[in-house]
């Protein structure tokens, strides 16, 4: 939730590089050092008996300090565990007692490393020219964690409070977001305060977890405006007037960063109401040449398949704030009348939405949360296998996605439980918003849904180009691997593609499609990969002459043609170099069903969210 967006406490976080096991282990090492050294000195020694105390007072003192130092680390140590807890607790349910509980126990913990590095027979040392900078440091980074902790836990409060005291619904949900706003500007204000002493000629540790915490602070008040600017935008779609254009993409059948927009429809609302038009298929709209412009490095690329004309080749481009004006202007061209914005939805997402509202009726059957994926890609096709002109087909998918958008209009549900489950979704870009309102857009972008794609970017597509309904069936792994070589680093992407098409599938999923040329079963498409804009020399291994070579955007992108029969594995290399003291590698999600599955070196994932590779 917005509250804690981008912010954690895992190590090495925040004092994790001063107060870890070894930084304990030290402190204790020097208590028996000085120890060692009291009985040295006072055993068979020949001073005078004032010496022997002075002695004494000297080394209980040092003890005195050196075992508060220790505590401190320990204390603060333990808070970074009950942090780490209440983070894991709010990332799986906000609503958690737990949560909150773990964050006031993580405070306690600071507030008692900040007094120990505090303490009265602390504070002499604090004037020693070297040690004392350290030891004011660590009061300093204790006092700020424990200031964080607090902050968040009331932020964390707050946001609860809300959400138990707002009845479940769309008619309350603009109120709500707005609250929810509020708490998060609230919250990066006081965050603004936070006092993190002095960062001059610090020791390793020390400089390390200050440059830490200042980092995860920076990230938790970039995450705390997003969260506002992204609530806002939601309360204002929802508060209207607005006009979207929804496009129902299909993952059955994919482009790249999304599913094939099969159908539009416009999404009206107005004081928290929402109206859903029917559906129209795309494939009955058709643009004239020329009717709305191409431009651009969409127009270089991928001109020769005209997405300004085919509403089915719109998403050749994973760039969707490029792409979604593009279709605002050809919905105005075909009559639709102007848009506000326009939304990309595709099962993934009306599944979370069921998770929240509940099953729906559809012509007398239920569809819900366990099936909707299934139905919209499979079944569908299965049970309109006799109509020739698909019309059934198209109208079954149109009544789902009405069905469940009057769910959402007309039924109590919980906003937290939706917004979570949109929020997994969206992060794997199964949802994508687009506004012409600056101020809207901004909260798309803030929300992470804008679909645009950044300079350290990279994504795996597969452009299905065979009129079927295969990438079901289609099973990717991809494996990057990134070395140091001369100058800058060299970049080998090994993509690996199995057809898994079982037999006897009817003719809508298994094709042929018209003028392919190829038998039923064959997946037929394009492997596209976007790189990091600043990707050289970028090569597929045994293919003289690409189908797409260029710039899109911040990132670069090379295309080639691939056929697979039923049961057939294809393996697809993409060389490329990037240049010294460039940073992360970002992998994107391809909004694939099944999700890509990635390696590189000891790290495993599937691509149903964003993947940092660090080279």
């Amino acid at each position: 939730m917005l509250w804690s967006q981008g912010y954690s406490f895992r190590r090495p976080g925040i004092l994790g590089h001063l107060c870890d096991d070894g930084a304990v282990d030290e402190g204790s090492d020097l208590l028996r050092r000085l120890q060692a050294q009291a009985r040295s000195n006072l055993v068979g020694s020949r001073w005078s008996s004032g010496r022997r105390w002075v002695v004494v007072v000297l080394v209980s003192w040092f003890m005195a300090a050196a075992g508060s130092l220790a505590w401190a680390g320990l204390q603060a140590r333990l808070g970074l565990d009950a942090a780490d807890r209440a983070v894991t607790a709010a990332s799986a349910d906000v609503t958690s007692p737990q949560a909150l509980s773990e964050l006031h126990r993580a405070g306690a913990r600071f507030q008692a490393a900040s007094r120990s590095a505090g303490a009265v027979y602390v504070a002499p040392l604090k004037w020693f020219p070297v040690l004392g900078r350290q030891i004011r440091s660590l009061e300093a980074l204790a006092q700020a964690a424990t200031g964080v902790t607090a902050t968040v836990a009331d932020a964390l409060d707050a946001g609860q409070t809300a959400l138990r005291e707002t009845p479940g619904g769309r008619s309350e949900a603009p109120a709500l977001l707005r609250r929810l706003g509020v708490i998060a500007t609230a919250t990066d204000r006081r965050l603004a305060d936070v006092d993190l002493g002095p960062d001059e000629a610090l020791v390793g540790p020390l400089r390390s977890g200050r440059d830490t915490l200042s980092s995860r602070l920076a990230e938790l008040r970039t995450g705390l405006a997003r969260g506002a600017a992204s609530t806002r935008a939601a309360a204002d779609l929802l508060l209207g007037p607005r006009r979207y254009l929804v496009l129902a993409a299909n993952n059955a059948e994919m482009r790249a960063g999304s599913g094939m927009f099969l159908s539009a429809g416009v999404l009206e609302t107005r004081d928290g109401s929402l109206v859903l038009e029917p559906f129209r298929s795309t494939a009955e709209m058709p643009l004239p040449a020329g009717a709305v412009p191409l431009d651009g490095d969409l127009a270089a690329r991928w001109g020769w398949l005209k997405p300004n004309e085919e509403w089915r080749n719109l998403g050749l481009s994973p760039r969707f704030d490029v792409t979604a004006p593009l279709a605002a202007a050809m919905w105005q061209a075909a009559g639709g009348g102007p848009v506000d914005g326009v939304l990309a939805v595709d099962p993934v997402a009306l599944q979370a939405i069921l998770a929240a509202v509940g099953s729906v009726q559809v012509e007398g059957r239920p569809v819900g949360y366990d099936d909707v994926v299934d139905r919209i890609l499979h079944e569908q096709y299965v049970e309109h296998a006799a109509d020739p002109t698909q019309d059934a087909r198209r109208d079954d998918l149109g009544l789902i996605a009405g069905a469940v958008m009057q769910a959402v209009d007309g039924r109590d549900w919980k906003a937290d439980r939706l917004g979570r489950e949109l929020a997994d979704a969206a992060r794997g870009r199964h949802l994508l918003a687009w506004s012409s309102r600056p101020a809207e857009q901004d909260g798309w972008v803030a929300a992470g849904i804008d679909g645009s794609l950044d300079q350290d970017s990279m994504m795996v597509g597969v452009i299905n180009r065979g009129g079927n309904k295969l990438d079901r069936f289609l099973r990717v792994s991809a494996d990057l691997t990134l070395r140091p070589v001369g100058e800058g680093s060299e970049g080998v992407l090994r993509l690996t593609l199995r057809n898994e098409t079982p037999p006897g599938e009817p003719p809508y999923v298994a094709g042929p499609g018209p003028d392919t040329g190829v038998e039923p079963g064959v997946y037929l498409g394009l492997v596209a990969v976007s790189l990091p804009g600043n990707a050289r020399g970028a090569r597929m291994d045994g293919v003289d002459d690409l189908a797409v070579a260029g710039a899109d955007g911040p990132t670069r992108v090379v295309a080639a043609p691939v056929s697979l029969v039923p049961g057939q594995e294809q393996v697809v290399v993409v060389r490329f170099a990037l240049p010294r003291g460039e940073g992360p590698v970002r992998i994107e999600p391809s909004a694939r069903v099944p999700a890509v599955e990635w390696t590189s070196g000891s790290q495993q994932w599937l691509d149903s969210s964003r993947h940092t590779i660090r080279g």
